[in-house]
């Protein structure tokens, strides 16, 4: 896997030279979280990519300037967006306090107290979705819920790499016996959990 990562290219399919990005971008430019810069990919998808790096620049928006839907990738823009985004996870370790580590943390008392706490019992207040839990059980629901939906989508731009397919299979799994568990055991349900980051944090001493 790590050969597939430092090997990969960005494509060719839909690049522009640096005349062609500045007329392309320049109506959009301040709205897409970016600055001109020679040392960038441009496509006319409206994603942009470092050239030493490969990954999407920061603050990089993912939605059409004109549609306002998602881009679609071309071809190994794709690879770039599973970099950032397992970066982003490994980075964000998330704690039943609210934080969140740049590494994993074992339960702690506090994390415990609040897991214990029934007013975070819920991941959404007042069942109201725009309410959101971050902490205790609740905040572990919403974890349980999107990082597996995230891995699904992330998987679909390298379906083809087959050691990549288990590992995201494998993480997903984790993360699903740590649902399966639930909250009457969340101290089992949090060893799962740590294993699915741990899964991550390995991953990304490859991919980055």
């Amino acid at each position: 896997m790590q050969c597939f990562f430092r090997s990969y290219e960005l494509p060719d399919e839909g690049r522009l030279s640096s005349e062609e990005a500045e007329s392309h971008f320049s109506n959009f430019q301040g709205h897409l979280g970016w600055e001109y810069n020679e040392d960038y990919v441009f496509y006319e998808n409206y994603l942009v990519f470092e050239k030493e790096s490969k990954l999407p620049v920061a603050g990089l928006n993912r939605m059409d300037p004109i549609t306002s839907e998602m881009i679609v990738p071309y071809g190994t823009q794709g690879v770039s967006f599973v970099r950032e985004e397992l970066m982003r996870l490994g980075e964000a370790y998330p704690s039943p306090n609210g934080e969140r580590h740049e590494n994993i943390v074992p339960l702690r008392d506090e994390d415990r107290t609040y897991l214990d706490d029934i007013q975070y019992l819920v991941a959404y207040k007042n069942g109201n979705e725009d309410e959101a839990i971050q902490k205790g059980w609740g905040g572990t629901q919403l974890l349980l819920t999107h990082t597996p939906q995230l891995l699904s989508e992330l998987e679909l731009y390298v379906h083809e790499h087959e050691q990549l397919t288990l590992w995201f299979q494998e993480t997903r799994e984790y993360l699903q016996a740590a649902d399966a568990i639930g909250y009457d055991d969340y101290e089992e349900a949090y060893t799962y959990i740590e294993a699915a980051f741990r899964n991550i944090e390995r991953m990304n001493q490859i991919a980055l």
